[in-house]
């Protein structure tokens, strides 16, 4: 991604993602481009999506994670586009509504790199809250114009007890304490996020004791790892154990 914007031309006036196994709806590129080019400041645009194979409503009404009522029509007539109002730093890291195949960038935020070492998950919110941070406007689209492919699911189908489980934990550690450190000031979200890396620590200690208990293998090396960047001690095993009781 980082490759592809810097070899940008100065003729280049947006810039949307798509991964392999995704796709876009046949208008999505010129939604976006409506938006992003009226009369309103916005120069992030995202919209309403499907993932591959999932019965049921779309994302934004089976989440239920953005209120679109609470956001202004963005055009006269269309109830489909919406202005983002609200602390988007806090949306993110509560109740995330935005997915990379989604993003459509205006050329103010072409500057805006990812950061290369989140490899296990976390990289894209990192990207998405250094936008804000160049000046990102929101406006997104209520229709669904993306379908997410196998990708993001491979990603969260390392759950409960498998061998990714616990890479995915320290991704997901990784970016909230970046966040914590770099972009977040409102209290309420600092707190918040505070609150989520201990639930993850909790997280971290039964699922080692869910795998010791079955006597599945644990990576140490990985293990140390987490322990050493986040710490790992008495309180977490007992809070761990506490929540299972």
């Amino acid at each position: 991604r980082n490759t592809a914007l810097n070899s940008l031309d100065s003729a280049t006036e947006l810039v949307a993602f798509l991964d392999s196994d995704d796709s876009w709806s046949t208008d999505h590129l010129k939604r976006a481009r409506k938006a992003l080019q009226s009369a309103n400041s916005c120069n992030v645009y995202f919209s309403n999506l499907r993932h591959l194979g999932a019965d049921g409503p779309p994302e934004f009404e089976r989440a239920k994670r953005i209120v679109v009522d609470d956001h202004p029509v963005l055009f006269l007539g269309d109830t489909s586009f919406r202005v983002y109002i609200g602390d988007m730093i806090d949306q993110i890291m509560r109740a995330n509504t935005i997915f990379m195949p989604t993003l459509v960038i205006s050329k103010a935020l072409f500057g805006v790199r990812f950061d290369d070492g989140f490899r296990h998950g976390g990289g894209d919110y990192i990207y998405w809250l250094k936008l804000i941070a160049g000046g990102a406007k929101f406006c997104f689209s209520t229709n669904v114009e993306v379908e997410c492919g196998s990708g993001i699911n491979m990603w969260y189908s390392n759950g409960w007890g498998t061998d990714g489980y616990l890479k995915r934990l320290t991704g997901e550690s990784e970016f909230r304490s970046r966040a914590l450190e770099r972009y977040i000031t409102a209290p309420q979200t600092k707190d918040l996020v505070k609150d989520q890396l201990k639930a993850l620590r909790r997280t971290v200690m039964l699922d080692t004791i869910h795998r010791l208990s079955r006597r599945k293998s644990i990576r140490i090396e990985d293990l140390r790892y987490y322990r050493s960047r986040f710490g790992l001690g008495w309180f977490d095993f007992a809070s761990a154990i506490a929540s299972k009781l």
